[in-house]
């Protein structure tokens, strides 16, 4: 059988793509070759054809059938796919499923005859395009580490053991398919990024939000642009035009922590009878421009997205929590809906306006409630003073249009069934709707569409008598009543909403109880035949075939009775669960907490606003704030990230007088203070207050993380020994009285205080000289030293010679007075890139403070230099400079690292590091460090960490000199691929790191390398694994003559062609055979990259405006031309023989 014919048959079984001819039929470069020949020729002669890349016997018509869809969900033994249009979905049994996964492209041919009638279910054909990147949890499972994805549990795939990046069980990762098999189990993946353990809340929200592309940082251009909305106020002119509502009683409710607040509500009695009801949005169009940065990020962000306790905004904070919040006591503009109801609550007339608004009062969901159920207290009731009378109307109006849409619902369908007919019992035929259902609370009916044929009746009326032995018809308007009265309440709506579902699920439950398999699928075909849209009446069970009817189809086909001890099992688990909660811990005295439980708490972050929470009622901070009168208080507590040096303000709020707090009160709240910060890693201070009724915030005191923290970090945060020692040492304090903590106003200053400030006056924080007028003038150097920060840098990176070491000298000088003072300043510059392209302006500036500093301490000789943070603490010899490189884990997290440029004879010496690793360059040359060892630093070794992140890198010290681009192109003087070296300086190696590489468009093709002695070498290709930096690509053009040539270079009216090979013959076309030829290289295939043939010819055409386009052609079998200096281009065998006849060669295969 020839090649020809087997690749028939083989399509002729199962439709393939190119790839899987060649995998079963090719193996090389020439036997791929004559794959893509025999194929074309198939091709040619119409006995196959191709859709979207999979190729079909024509015969067979199954291209016309085929469907683009997506993969959409996967299950152990199944899997969902939705057509492109999104017009609906099909079922994949597993076995069809060709190791596809969600996000995946897929080719999908329905089955003609599915398992269950009317459904839609068929089999993948080819898998398009692959989405690799994914995200779950590392489980250790039969000794390997094993990946569970997210989106499909059920299913684990192996991870490579050499691209495992430190992943431990337990932790939640992303990860790349590296290898795909031909079932989703047989894939192999290397994990990409390392969130933390699964069970950290915070972990799973990172995990979260990075499957889903959802950034919480904006972009520079819209941070920027949202500047100038910082501590905006509405302006007069702003009022112009605008329905002046400032006079109404408008408040908003919202929950206590909500900042971006976006619409408020008023309701005012009408001097007629009746009510105004006014509803007010926030009018963010007034600031926000079509064709603007905010716009287009907000476009593309939709919707605010709300996870665990957190918020990533659609705006940034400058808008959606200031100008654009309906902030309490604040003018803001607003779009406004103005309703008029009569007496019964019907509305009789409305509009809407542009309005200016002030809200009165910022309600809270809790408060509400206290308010109206009559509970609440009178600091409660004079907050809500001015705008008390409105909210018992405003909540019985929401009740009475519940209350009648329930009524003129149940009226409505009452009236379309009074002429439904009996057909058994309480069982009656209706038209006017598609899927059964149960109407009725004394005396239920079930009512069974027309449409519903004999063979699913059964199944329909088991289901519904369920319902009414469940008493579903009673407990169904219950709940919508329960509802109505609480109508303001999200969490009531949700829980209405998945009782409607729980219904249904118990339901199906109890009809399947004993069903057989084949029962079963009549009972899913049933559901599939009522599916309808929601549409019943809110006092009715959800109608049979309403709500989730796919999750229930899978639910069904799946379905297994509880075994008897799970049911057991699951009791137990209850009562265990509901006894812990009803135990309420004894926090309330710090003395009651070991220092175990405590350290449990711990927490990196004084962001996270639910973690510091637990650690402040840990330590009993809510309920030391009693004073010894039994007056109510308030307690509540703020972190303050602002600016550095971070950190947390508890208040106590009074409504009568202050009570008068003692220096005992006083040492036990600095005690727990000091706890706190030793809880809270990057907390400094911790400062707690007391609120009069008058608005009084006198300091009761301060402590400071450096007094006892901060003394010993490692000590007292590393561990929860550190932490009993610290315990015991404040201990010893609190009984003798030395305790430290500042009193009232007599608090330390955070900041560093100098003799030059970082900024200047309307200071715009710019690395341009223009920006800060600065004129260089070398007969009149500035004063340096009274010179401010931000004008130093300006001066260093804008000027040369005398300026610059002047401005770095000062700089230097001062990051060694106050480091915190200068790369805070330095991180306001991120972004900017420094005027000599050398990168972003914060990053330069560190490196150059470093580098210098160094050189200055140093002479330029080298030197030993420690290094301590956290569990590791090193020594470095033979070092030259110190830079800092900013690594960048995910969107929330990024730090700088230290990169230590080391000598000849340089040596690591461990003083603390157990469970660091020295990285090599490749796996095998990784070591496990211990306290205590020496090792030798050689080119082999690029850094040590720990779990795959570096904490510290190495440059050698003749990396700078060794940086050189390997480029590869095809030359008609070799008829192969040649090597050229090309040198680097540093500056050009920095542009190259610090951009972003580009894709290469069809035909433009490269091949170079990046090599750096001490690190790894880097690809460019331009493809979308090894995309080519902007500064590459100018040194393959400008330097090395690097061409690139397409097809549609040959368009035109052709009037030449010469064909010369390398050593003087020369050949020229006829006339007459300039069609073909042009034909032929207009319709040539991109192979890639270069192809492995010998060009010794060079084809040179000539067009009527004198242009000329040469490309190299193979000279052994090949029917290959090189289009430019890499990329391949084929034509088929036929064609490559017409080739050597126009030219008239005796060219023999």
């Amino acid at each position: 059988m020839s090649l020809r014919d087997k690749i028939e048959h083989a399509i002729q079984n199962q439709p393939c793509m190119v790839k899987d001819l060649k995998a079963k039929f090719g193996g090389d470069r020439a036997a791929d070759r004559k794959v893509m020949e025999a194929l074309d020729e198939l091709v040619h002669d119409a006995v196959v054809c191709q859709k979207s890349g999979v190729f079909f016997t024509a015969r067979s018509g199954r291209a016309e059938k085929a469907l683009l869809c997506k993969v959409v969900k996967l299950g152990k033994n199944f899997a969902f796919v939705m057509l492109e249009d999104e017009s609906g979905d099909i079922f994949i049994p597993g076995r069809f499923t060709r190791g596809a996964m969600p996000g995946d492209s897929v080719l999908v041919e329905k089955f003609a005859h599915p398992r269950v009638e009317g459904s839609d279910e068929g089999e993948i054909l080819a898998v398009l395009e692959q989405k690799n990147d994914m995200v779950g949890t590392v489980r250790r499972i039969e000794g390997r580490l094993k990946f569970v994805p997210d989106d499909c549990p059920a299913i684990s795939m192996t991870i490579q053991r050499d691209c495992e990046g430190g992943a431990k069980d337990g932790d939640k990762v992303a990860v790349e398919i590296l290898q795909r098999g031909t079932r989703q189990e047989d894939h192999r993946v290397g994990v990409s990024m390392r969130f933390g353990s699964c069970d950290e809340a915070k972990r799973c929200a990172k995990a979260l939000l990075y499957a889903k592309d959802i950034h919480t940082r904006f972009p520079e251009k819209v941070r920027d642009e949202a500047k100038k909305f910082e501590d905006m106020t509405v302006s007069e002119e702003d009022c112009k035009g605008r329905m002046d509502l400032r006079a109404l009683p408008i408040f908003t409710i919202d929950s206590a922590e909500t900042k971006d607040i976006d619409d408020a509500v008023s309701l005012t009695r009408l001097p007629g009878g009746g009510y105004e009801l006014g509803v007010h949005i926030a009018d963010v169009s007034h600031y926000v421009k079509p064709g603007s940065e905010l716009n287009e990020e907000a476009f593309n962000r939709a919707t605010s997205v709300y996870y665990a306790d957190q918020v990533v905004p659609m705006l940034p904070k400058s808008l959606s929590n200031g100008i654009c919040s309906l902030n309490e006591k604040e003018l803001r503009l607003a779009f406004s809906c103005l309703m008029r109801l009569d007496q019964d609550g019907n509305l009789t007339d409305y509009k809407f306006v542009k309005s200016i608004i002030c809200s009165r009062v910022k309600g809270v969901y809790s408060e509400i409630n206290a308010l109206l159920a009559g509970t609440a207290d009178a600091e409660t009731q004079a907050k809500y003073a001015e705008v008390l009378d409105q909210l018992p109307a405003i909540w019985l109006t929401g009740v009475g249009c519940m209350a009648l849409y329930m009524a003129l619902s149940l009226l409505r369908m009452r009236w379309r069934l009074r002429a439904a007919p009996r057909i058994q019992d309480n069982v009656y035929r209706c038209t006017d709707w598609s899927t059964p259902f149960v109407l009725g609370v004394l005396a239920p009916r079930i009512y069974v569409p027309e449409t519903v044929s004999e063979q699913d009746f059964p199944q329909v009326l088991a289901h519904e008598r369920c319902h009414i032995r469940r008493w579903d018809h009673v407990w169904k308007p219950l709940a919508f009543l329960l509802l109505a009265v609480n109508w303001f309440n999200p969490v009531l709506w949700a829980a209405y909403v998945l009782l409607g579902r729980d219904m249904e699920r118990a339901c199906d439950e109890m009809v399947l109880k004993n069903a057989t398999p084949i029962q079963r699928a009549a009972y899913s075909r049933a559901l599939v035949a009522c599916a309808a849209q929601p549409k019943m009446a809110a006092v009715c069970p959800l109608a049979f075939g309403e709500v989730a009817v796919k999750e229930r189809v899978k639910n069904v086909l799946n379905y297994k009775k509880p075994a008897l001890w799970a049911v057991i099992l699951l009791v137990v688990a209850a009562a265990i669960i509901g006894v812990c909660l009803l135990t309420k811990p004894g926090y309330k005295n710090v003395g009651t907490l070991d220092a175990e439980k405590l350290y449990a708490l711990r927490t990196e972050y004084i962001g996270d606003n639910a973690a510091v929470g637990a650690i402040l009622d840990a330590l009993g901070f809510r309920a030391v704030g009693a004073a010894g009168d039994g007056q109510a208080y308030t307690y509540s507590f703020e972190v303050e990230t602002a600016s550095e040096p971070y950190g947390v303000v508890v208040r106590y709020a009074f409504a009568g007088a202050l009570p008068q707090r003692t220096a005992e009160w006083n040492r036990e709240m600095a005690r727990r203070g000091y706890l706190a910060l030793a809880l809270i890693d990057n907390a400094e201070w911790l400062r707690w207050e007391d609120i009069g009724a008058e608005g009084e915030t006198p300091v009761s005191g301060t402590v400071y993380a450096g007094d006892y923290v901060a003394a010993d970090y490692n000590a007292v945060r590393g561990s929860a020994a550190g932490l009993q020692a610290l315990m015991d040492t404040l201990q010893a304090c609190l009984e003798d009285g030395s305790i430290v903590y500042y009193e009232g106003d007599a608090q330390p200053s955070f900041e560093e205080t100098m003799p030059w400030s970082s900024t200047g006056e309307n200071d715009p924080c710019s690395v341009r000289a223009e920006d800060y007028g600065i004129v260089y003038d070398t007969a009149q150097l500035p004063d340096w030293e009274t010179v401010p920060l931000s004008y130093l840098c300006a001066y260093y990176l804008n000027g040369d010679g005398a300026y610059a070491e002047g401005a770095m000298d000062v700089l230097a000088h001062r990051y060694q007075q106050a480091p915190n003072t200068v790369k805070a300043y330095l991180r306001r510059l991120a972004g900017q890139q420094v005027p000599d392209g050398r990168g972003d302006a914060s990053e330069v500036l560190l490196a150059d403070i470093s580098r210098y500093a160094m050189s200055q301490l140093t002479g330029g000789l080298p030197v030993a230099a420690s290094y301590e943070r956290d569990q590791l603490s090193i020594s470095v010899s033979e070092v030259y400079s110190v830079t800092y490189r900013t690594v960048t884990y995910d969107e929330n997290y990024s730090e700088d690292i230290p990169v230590y440029e080391v000598g000849s004879g340089a040596q690591l010496s461990v003083i603390k590091g157990e469970g660091f690793t020295l990285y090599g360059r490749y796996n095998e040359e990784n070591v496990a460090l211990h306290n205590g060892d020496v090792v030798e630093l050689t080119e082999q070794f690029v850094g040590l960490g720990m779990d795959g992140q570096y904490a510290v890198r190495f440059q050698y010290r003749s990396a700078a000199e060794t940086a050189e681009l390997e480029v590869y192109q095809i030359t008609w003087e070799v008829g192969d691929s040649t090597k050229q070296v090309v040198p680097l300086t540093e500056e050009q190696v920095q542009a190259i790191q610090s951009e972003k590489g580009l894709v290469q468009p069809e035909w433009h093709q490269v091949c170079a390398e990046l090599h750096r002695s001490g690190e790894d070498d880097v690809r460019y290709w331009g493809t979308a694994d090894y995309p080519v930096p902007p500064t590459v690509l100018k040194i393959l053009t400008e330097q090395c003559g690097y061409t690139f040539v397409t097809p549609e270079d040959f368009r035109g009216n052709m009037t030449a062609a010469k064909l010369e090979f390398y050593g003087g013959e020369t050949y020229t076309a006829a006339k007459a055979d300039l069609p073909a030829l042009q034909k032929m290289l207009t319709n040539a295939r991109d192979y890639g990259g270069a192809s492995s043939c010998g060009f010794g010819a060079k084809l040179t055409v000539t067009f009527d405006d004198g242009r000329t386009v040469s490309v190299l052609k193979g000279t052994d079998s090949c029917a290959s031309f090189t289009f430019g200096s890499w990329s391949s281009a084929m034509v088929s065998d036929s064609e490559n023989r017409q080739f050597w006849q126009m030219f008239g060669v005796p060219f023999d295969g």
